[in-house]
């Protein structure tokens, strides 16, 4: 994904974007603020604990009034309306073997992965020191946030 990004920037002349491969948990900024954080599909991996964690160290590295955008399994539908919510996702996405992520991989997901509630989520990003200006609930397992730091 880094590579796929330094591709698309270069076609578009974005020669001043400085990337960087490291974990959420593990990255240690050693540059000027960045003006944004893009993380897209990866903060589910982590508990709800750790995600807190990440999200503060996000805003430690950003300027005031510096953006975070973030995509990911989200889940939006009413806590009391799982069962249904999660087997509709399931067919809905699933593939067939060798065609890309099947039915027993989603259970996976579901099972060993830690997608959060949207109100978990945005609560987290709120004590993070960021604003939630923007929400889409693309499906009830999928959202998308822009948020801007506090100044």
């Amino acid at each position: 994904m880094l590579t796929y990004a330094q591709s698309k920037a270069q076609k578009v002349g974005a020669i001043s974007i400085k990337f960087h491969q490291a974990g959420f948990l593990t990255y240690e900024h050693q540059d000027n603020l960045a003006d944004f954080v893009i993380t897209k599909n990866a903060l589910h991996i982590l508990p709800d604990f750790w995600k807190m964690v990440a999200f503060l160290k996000m805003a430690a590295l950003l300027k005031p009034n510096g953006l975070l955008y973030l995509r990911d399994v989200i889940f939006s539908f009413p806590p009391a309306e799982y069962e249904n919510s999660i087997k509709e996702w399931i067919q809905q996405v699933a593939k067939p073997e060798g065609e890309g992520w099947t039915a027993k991989d989603f259970e996976m997901h579901v099972r060993e992965e830690h997608s959060t509630f949207a109100w978990v989520l945005e609560e987290m990003i709120g004590q993070a020191g960021f604003k939630v200006t923007e929400a889409n609930y693309h499906t009830p397992t999928y959202a998308e946030y822009l948020c801007v730091k506090a100044a």
